[in-house]
């Protein structure tokens, strides 16, 4: 086991994990048993095995369900500030695509050092639960991790990290975003939370905000750790790429989905008093309810003032947010919403309904207004009033806000809380019987 465990640690940063997972498994990845994917590690181990690396005594390692951009700047940073105490870290990705985006397959995604691919060019919503689970759990044990950062067990990978954490110990630290606003579970469910989070030693979360739910969870305070939600620096190409209206506008980022509440922003607008100009809507996104939105946007007369976009890479949303007036965000809710990051970091101020997690938990009782009933399409009508009314101090006001916001829930807290949680001390162990009903539960292969 030791020698496997070595070369299996090797591979990772000798060669790309996806391509001893080709040679192994052809191009039928998307079919990748739990087997198949174990005995792929045990071919690259005994491949590396006449090379002769130190390792080190201990190794962390952070499931994710997929190494999106964000995913990657956390990694990185994580990854550097532990190597210079000499500890090994390493991101596991289930998957390097899925459809819920119509993304394309990218090879070259799996190329990333210190970064592996359990099913590389597969889309991740095509894998079964059990599947998934078994994976992670056989590729942390071959990994040898004695800290792992993953998902909650709702997950099939968070599943997997749980698996692993009942049969073979270590440290298990819950990356979670859940809120009041956002887990309405029962009785049930949340007793069955409580019994799995027993073998959770710590939980990094977005802010004390969600803290406090997590207490309620079996969390305690002192195991908690915050600015799990952060994104990279600001990027951006230095102009949109399409022209900008011809007046002052407000901007729309994300999945065209029911509960992004677009809809409630196209009434507020219809609703502009007739004594002022109305001003322009970008919305930069796509799904399923764009046709129903852009019927609605013609019945009130906006076609002249919403401009769509579509899916834009992140580079130009981020250059997008440099022009635009405000950022809005009217969803039912969000667990925490990384636009509204980006926006602090573009120097944006933003509007969000008070269910969005971010604005929620970084709001001051002065900046209140920016909080907004979602749904409420006055409301909203007279918070964008309000805010392209402001003096030119009043703006300056709100955008040094969200600079000091940009800093809290940035990159140095999160590499700070992370490090802070790897040396959380262990918890006792639940009841042998919550272990056995946990490594039953399979979890589920789904995008939140």
């Amino acid at each position: 086991m030791d020698a496997l465990a070595a070369g299996c640690l090797r591979l990772i940063q000798s060669l790309p994990l996806a391509t001893r997972l080709g040679e192994a498994a052809g191009q039928s990845a998307g079919r990748l048993t739990p087997q198949s994917v174990a005995a792929t590690w045990l071919t690259g181990a005994r491949h590396l095995a006449q090379h002769d690396e130190a390792t080190s005594a201990r190794h962390v390692v952070l499931v994710y369900q997929r190494m999106l951009a964000y995913h990657c700047a956390r990694f990185t940073a994580l990854a550097a500030e532990l190597a210079r105490e000499g500890i090994r870290c390493t991101a596991l990705e289930v998957a390097n695509t899925d459809s819920s985006y119509g993304d394309a397959i990218s090879v070259a995604s799996t190329q990333r050092g210190g970064i592996v691919s359990l099913f590389p060019n597969c889309d991740y919503l095509s894998l079964r639960p059990r599947q998934v689970a078994s994976a992670v759990c056989m590729a942390l044990q071959a990994l040898r991790a004695d800290v792992v950062f993953a998902p909650a067990p709702a997950f099939a990978e968070g599943a997997g990290a749980l698996h692993h954490k009942v049969r073979f110990g270590g440290r298990l630290l819950q990356m979670d975003d859940a809120w009041a606003a956002t887990d309405q579970s029962g009785v049930l469910v949340r007793w069955v939370k409580r019994s799995f989070n027993g073998f959770v030693d710590g939980g990094f979360l977005p802010d004390a905000l969600h803290g406090q739910h997590f207490v309620g969870l079996n969390i305690p305070l002192d195991r908690q750790a915050y600015a799990v939600d952060v994104v990279g620096p600001a990027t951006g190409i230095a102009e949109p790429l399409v022209a900008q209206p011809d007046r002052r506008f407000v901007l729309f980022v994300g999945r065209l989905i029911e509960r992004k509440g677009l809809h409630t922003l196209l009434n507020a607008l219809a609703q502009w008093p007739a004594s002022e100009q109305r001003p322009a809507l970008v919305v930069i996104g796509d799904g399923p309810t764009q046709p129903a939105l852009q019927a609605q946007a013609a019945r009130l007369g906006l076609l002249a003032d919403v401009h769509w976009l579509g899916m834009r890479d992140n580079a130009e949303a981020q250059a997008w947010m440099r022009h635009a007036h405000v950022l809005v965000v009217p969803s039912d809710f969000e667990q925490w919403g990384l636009v509204v990051n980006e926006a602090w970091q573009n120097d944006l101020p933003v509007l969000a309904s008070e269910t969005v997690g971010a604005l929620r938990a970084a709001t001051p009782a002065e900046w209140s207004w920016t909080l907004l009933s979602a749904g409420d399409a006055s409301v909203w009508r007279a918070a964008l009033v309000r805010a392209l009314s402001q003096t030119t101090s009043e703006r300056m006001a709100w955008i040094t806000l969200g600079r000091r916001q940009a800093q809290r829930y940035g990159l140095a807290a999160h590499v700070r809380s992370a490090r802070a949680l790897i040396d959380v001390a262990l918890r006792k162990r639940p009841a042998r019987w919550v272990g056995w009903v946990a490594r039953l539960w399979p979890g589920r292969v789904v995008i939140w």
